[in-house]
């Protein structure tokens, strides 16, 4: 939807044609590139068995919170030790050649979109409907382009929504606080200004350039209907600056599990999940 007379607009739907769609965005002219059957379905199938039975993925926190979803960060092995950090977490790279399926995939990314990804391979798994990613931009390290493709999503479609950055905004710290300076890019709303939401299926990709990362912020929600919604794994690849992290300094707890966790139902007062 876009802003006009200082008042947003009614949604507009935009199918993906099989080519794939361009979004040519109103503020420092980001695009958005979506991508229909990225990875074929064999490709995902293969995918799908090597991440599951791998025990690379590690937790994260913010502060004493558990981020709610889990990753594992991957690179060439001449290049390990390069890292990735958000706000208070850092990541520490393992080999990518100890998962042949995501080295494949990320060559496949280089040969499509020119690009190395010095800041690795961020495979983020959403374990089911009640995880999610707050809004925020990926700018802390300088990214010059992000490529997310979707290599497995039980239960559906789940959405990426994006939305121009604007003062005192709530920002992804974990907490729902405010951000605590002034962002790059961040103006109050005007004219011509839009919102994004995105339904991204299996085996799609999306790309956002810097000029998004500059304009935007966009955020993963959890599902009005959770119980509805399994796992949703996403590789995410970046191009940036890149980040030595050296032994230790990793904040993940590992061999996290891909199974939902144990959740508190603070309305019911009782757990559900795992």
């Amino acid at each position: 939807r876009v802003r006009m007379n200082d008042t947003w607009g009614p949604w507009v739907a935009t199918p993906v044609p099989q080519e794939g769609l361009v979004l040519q965005m109103h503020r420092n002219r980001g695009v958005v590139r979506v991508y229909r059957n990225f990875e074929s379905p064999e490709s995902r199938k293969a995918t799908q068995a090597a991440l599951a039975a791998t025990s690379n993925f590690r937790q994260y926190k913010f502060g004493n919170v558990p981020e709610p979803r889990v990753h594992m960060l991957l690179a060439p092995r001449a290049t390990t030790g390069l890292g990735y950090a958000y706000h208070g977490i850092t990541m520490r790279a393992e080999p990518i050649e100890q998962m042949p399926c995501i080295q494949t995939l990320a060559e496949k990314c280089t040969t499509h979109f020119g690009q190395p990804w010095n800041v690795g391979v961020d495979v983020v798994a959403y374990r089911d409907g009640h995880d999610s990613c707050g809004w925020h931009a990926d700018d802390t390290q300088g990214e010059t382009l992000i490529v997310a493709v979707v290599l497995q999503s039980i239960g559906g479609l789940r959405s990426v929504k994006f939305r121009p950055k604007k003062p005192n905004d709530k920002y992804d710290d974990g907490y729902g606080r405010k951000r605590k300076a002034k962002q790059p890019g961040e103006r109050p709303l005007s004219n011509g200004d839009e919102e994004l939401e995105l339904w991204i299926g299996e085996g799609d990709a999306y790309s956002m350039d810097k000029g998004v990362q500059i304009g935007y912020e966009h955020s993963v929600p959890k599902q009005a209907k959770s119980g509805e919604i399994g796992r949703r794994v996403v590789a995410i690849l970046r191009e940036g600056k890149d980040k030595q992290v050296g032994h230790g300094r990793d904040t993940g707890t590992a061999n996290a599990s891909l199974d939902p966790p144990e959740r508190w139902d603070y309305a019911k007062g009782a757990r559900f999940g795992k």
